[in-house]
């Protein structure tokens, strides 16, 4: 479930500027965590930065290196958004513990900055093909945008994208479990995973 309608039509830049905002001030409890600021590169187009202060979030057009960043391709983009206005097929499907609403929460980009590293999450069996979204945080990220030689790369497949989205498993039992191929090094991205464990660790039976 997403805690936050996404109309049809929805572009881009309405998503970084208006909906993810209003969403993160409602459903965002402000805390003393500090401010984050992440970089959304789309390509080809234009790289904004998402600056997070408690429970308010803003974007802006620019460049400017930052602890974490997140790459995509606008044709991922376009569909994901898509899925979210219409079939919700990629959307969670469980209520985070924790009072963790939103991965735009400062306490989730807490811990992914902590992490110093370059992944690549490459889905190969999604209905528009193969999708790569890449992320990098702490002294990788500020390195600057760039996708080549990520730290590891992670080949996942619908029936797990599926199973963590409903609650099922979390991304560090599927590293775990071998749910998810790993090329390169294995305790990067398994730093990943334990970063935004909080958010998807499926509520208690």
């Amino acid at each position: 479930m997403l805690p936050f309608e996404v109309a049809p039509g929805t572009t881009i830049e309405q998503l970084l500027s208006d909906v993810l905002p209003k969403a993160h001030a409602k459903l965002v409890a402000p805390t003393e965590v500090g401010t984050f600021e992440v970089a959304v590169k789309v390509t080809p187009g234009t790289t904004y930065v998402l600056s997070v202060d408690q429970n308010k979030l803003c974007a802006r057009e620019s460049s400017a290196k930052t602890a974490i960043w997140i790459h995509l391709e606008e044709r991922a983009v376009v569909f994901f958004l898509d899925d979210m206005a219409t079939t919700k097929r990629f959307v969670p499907k469980f209520v985070p513990e924790g009072g963790f609403t939103m991965l735009t929460d400062p306490r989730v980009l807490r811990r992914l900055a902590m992490v110093s590293g370059k992944i690549e999450i490459k889905l190969a069996d999604s209905p528009i093909g193969t999708i790569s979204l890449f992320i990098a945080s702490g002294a990788k990220a500020k390195e600057g945008i760039f996708v080549d030689d990520p730290d590891a790369t992670l080949e996942i497949h619908m029936p797990t994208v599926e199973k963590i989205l409903s609650g099922e498993v979390g991304p560090e039992a599927a590293l775990s479990d071998g749910s998810v191929g790993i090329k390169g090094k294995r305790l990067v991205a398994m730093q990943f995973a334990l970063a935004v464990a909080p958010y998807f660790k499926p509520p208690p039976m």
